[in-house]
């Protein structure tokens, strides 16, 4: 006769006995791994909520509850998070930058700014930069006591940058070709995310800065063109894709600053 698939005859208290501790340790294992999460959860929140305080408290105070209104500044925005967050570990993805232009009090700086603490309030702990082109030169300016190369490369390999009222100040050979130029050369080969303001017109811009600098705009940067109260972009502006890159490897840089990102040559 074929054996029964239960066995229901009595079972030792040994059998009874090992049973119950494996289910006891299945339930401790299933508690520990539960709780073990929820300290994840909320280490990630406090982590983010650090962050995002850090970032406010380095934001001027006229702009530190800035938020993005423009929905093209939103969708650059929202593409760079999204691609920064596909592969974690590598720092801010590489791809286009953001030209605002439009008249004073347009609120292209606010909108600048809101770039920053998205990304904040995204967990992305990006080392950031923020100035005015007349601060630039201020703190570029030849002066004893100052390494001014160390300086530019501060500026130029931060991950995110934000560079106000570009074309603004006086325009000499100095302030066009060796610091400008080579800022935004800088952030153009190594496709750096970058958000230039501008109070000019274009062809103000192109007749302050030259052809070179604004070529290289027009190649990297998506415009936006404040006009009004709409703040509406301009009709008809070519602008490149939404497209954004993981980095490459991490280089570190001279000093105490942050690690930057460059390219790896081939082979």
């Amino acid at each position: 006769m074929t054996a029964p698939i239960h066995d229901r005859r009595p079972q030792s208290i040994g059998v009874l006995a090992e049973r119950c501790l494996a289910n006891v340790a299945d339930r401790s294992l299933r508690s520990v791994t539960s709780d073990a999460d929820q300290q994840r959860r909320e280490f990630e929140l406090e982590r983010r909520r650090d962050l995002v305080q850090r970032t406010r408290d380095r934001i001027p105070l006229r702009y530190r509850d800035a938020a993005i209104t423009h929905a093209e500044i939103a969708a650059w925005t929202d593409a760079l998070i999204s691609a920064t967050n596909a592969v974690p570990g590598r720092g801010l993805a590489r791809g286009g930058s953001l030209f605002l232009l439009g008249a004073t009090g347009r609120g292209k700086t606010f909108e600048a700014y809101g770039v920053i603490r998205a990304v904040a309030e995204a967990g992305i702990a990006a080392h950031w930069a923020a100035l005015t082109e007349g601060d630039l030169f201020a703190r570029l300016r030849p002066r004893p006591g100052v390494d001014s190369e160390a300086e530019f490369e501060r500026v130029a390999q931060a991950e995110l940058l934000v560079l106000d009222d570009l074309g603004s100040a006086k325009a000499s050979d100095w302030t066009v070709n060796e610091v400008v130029f080579r800022l935004v050369n800088y952030r153009y080969e190594h496709m750096a995310p970058t958000v230039f303001v501008s109070n000019l017109e274009l062809d103000e811009i192109k007749e302050r800065l030259g052809d070179r600098i604004t070529g290289r705009l027009n190649e990297m940067a998506q415009r936006v063109v404040f006009d009004g109260n709409d703040r509406r972009r301009q009709g008809g502006v070519a602008s490149p894709p939404l497209t954004f890159m993981v980095p490459p490897r991490p280089v570190r840089a001279p000093g105490n600053w942050a690690p930057y990102y460059e390219e790896v040559a081939p082979g």
